[in-house]
């Protein structure tokens, strides 16, 4: 009669599981859900931009990127979501350079806030972007590793920033602070 790996002693993986890592993969796959809310939105007002071409797919791509990763964690190691990865990091950088060069050029007279012209608040979703995917891409965070106190650490300063965007984001639904804030004006008009 064979034995069962539970009744010599040996407990199943299923058995074995680490909880503290899997609050982190939790908290990693929780942290995705809510950059990929941000960007579906972000890329739901760029309807009204005058070229949504353009912004629909900057910000539509890595919320499927980072809402896959929050579906199914093990996707960030596939060579295909990596090489997407990578690619638009690569084409949201060119748009920066470019974008870069029109806030300076629409700031050249008159010192002010970036995010009071359209190329300011551009740049800084086109800085989002990178900044996100970077994070996604080449950190191990929600990884296996269980010596990983320092990815734990940048985890939690992650779940942070994420929560910035809406945040601020949120604030132009506040009645009266909506018309003080630059990143708010033209922001919802049809």
């Amino acid at each position: 009669m064979t034995r069962l790996p539970y009744e010599s002693g040996i407990k199943p993986h299923r058995y074995n599981r680490d909880t503290s890592n899997d609050k982190w993969q939790h908290i990693w796959r929780f942290t995705n859900v809510v950059m990929a809310v941000f960007f579906f939105l972000a890329g739901y007002v760029q309807l009204n931009d005058p070229d949504p071409y353009i912004w629909i797919p900057v910000y539509v791509v890595p919320a499927v990127l980072g809402l896959g990763i929050a579906v199914l964690p093990q996707l960030s190691e596939n060579v295909v979501w990596r090489f997407l990865c990578v690619a638009h990091i690569a084409v949201c950088f060119a748009g920066v350079i470019y974008t870069t060069v029109l806030v300076i050029e629409k700031s050249l007279d008159v010192m002010v806030n970036p995010l009071q012209h359209e190329e300011g608040r551009e740049l800084a979703g086109l800085l989002i972007v990178i900044g996100w995917l970077s994070l996604s891409r080449f950190t191990s965070l929600g990884g296996t590793n269980p010596n990983q106190g320092a990815m734990n650490g940048l985890l939690l300063l992650t779940v942070g920033l994420s929560l910035l965007p809406l945040l601020f984001w949120g604030m132009c639904f506040v009645q009266g602070l909506s018309q003080k804030l630059p990143h708010c004006t033209e922001t919802f008009t049809v």
